[in-house]
């Protein structure tokens, strides 16, 4: 914008000068007519009457061109341009300074003895003009090539972003449709039991656990499925007739998983159903064993986790790791269990 606020300024430069010019012009063109064009007789020469005139002071006899209105049509030189017209930052330079010597020369020719100072001055101002519009025009046109050269950068990148998303898309399609997860992996198990017959309730172990869904995904990212999830773990309650170990325990119920951003690899599952638990070994003081004799610690209840995973994709399939909690409360005719759980497991998904 700079550049061509110049360039503009320049141009109006000019037509000032061009309309100076064009007085001077008139002015001129008055004077010369009331100059002697040929010494044909002794009322044109300078000398005495009957004397030849002095070289030196008309020098010889030559016929002047006509000189050019620079406001008009019609330029010095027959060029067809206008110089009062608005130029081009385009324009080649080089028509502009020879328009300006063959001004000068015109000039020079019939008006130079009169007006010398003046038209030296619009002379120099010309030739000062000329580079100055010629550099004017240059930064124009680096400017112009930067901004043009600014756009298609931002272009170029724009297409290359919707392309590459064109393509994420079509390499990885919506999270829709069947759903099955499979998951496996170490657990840690802590819990109570409250029995009339225990006489150390609390437990806590390491153990097994294993979890299966199946089902599908109405929505991009999220899935429904019914799931269902069994664990093992060791630890030991101490009974008064003897001790009870190897904790068990399953669940059916429905399942949700949930990908925050479809197309991306976190996901949060959410499990709670009908649950199973009771411990799988015992023995008897007085040398029994094989299990419990009054029906066990366990029972029937409530139980469900939750988890967050990073599952790495490629097309339809997924497999990722999965931090998970757990939590389980079953009852029987005498006694109560609560247990909680942590697991890390490795799941794998289809979706």
């Amino acid at each position: 914008m700079r550049a061509r606020k110049t360039v503009r300024n320049r141009t109006n430069f000019a037509k000032r000068e061009g309309r100076e010019l064009e007085k001077h012009g008139n002015r001129l063109e008055q004077s010369r007519r009331s100059l002697p064009l040929v010494a044909e007789s002794t009322h044109e020469s300078v000398g005495e009457p009957g004397e030849p005139a002095d070289p030196r002071v008309l020098g010889e006899p030559r016929v002047l061109g006509e000189p050019r209105v620079l406001g008009g049509a019609e330029s010095v030189g027959g060029s067809r341009e206008c110089w009062g017209s608005r130029a081009s930052p385009n324009r080649d330079q080089s028509d502009f300074v020879a328009a300006a010597r063959n001004l000068a020369a015109n000039l020079l020719q019939f008006g130079m003895h009169k007006h010398g100072v003046g038209f030296l001055a619009v002379v120099a101002a010309l030739f000062a003009a000329a580079p100055a519009r010629a550099e004017d025009s240059a930064r124009a046109e680096d400017s112009a090539r930067a901004e043009d050269s600014a756009r298609a950068e931002d272009s170029a990148r724009a297409e290359d972003s919707a392309r590459a998303e064109d393509s994420a898309r079509a390499e990885d399609p919506p999270r829709r449709g069947l759903y099955v997860q499979l998951a496996a992996g170490p657990d840690y198990v802590k819990g109570s039991v409250d029995d009339p017959s225990v006489v150390d309730g609390d437990f806590a172990a390491g153990g097994a656990s294993l979890r299966f869904g199946a089902g599908y995904a109405p929505l991009d990212g999220l899935a429904l499925a019914v799931g269902f999830d069994a664990s093992v773990a060791g630890g030991e309650v101490i009974r008064s007739d003897g001790t009870d170990s190897g904790l068990g325990a399953w669940s059916i119920g429905p399942l949700v998983d949930w990908y925050p951003n479809a197309q991306g690899p976190l996901h949060v599952d959410l499990a709670v159903g009908y649950a199973v638990a009771g411990f799988m070994s015992g023995s008897r003081n007085g040398g029994g064993g094989g299990g419990t004799s009054d029906g066990g610690l366990g029972g029937a209840g409530i139980g469900g986790h939750t988890g967050v995973g990073y599952t790495f994709r490629s097309g339809g399939v997924g497999l990722g790791p999965m931090l998970s909690v757990s939590a389980l409360h079953t009852e029987n005719s005498h006694a109560t269990l609560n247990a909680f759980g942590a697991a890390l497991l490795i799941q794998g998904v289809v979706l």
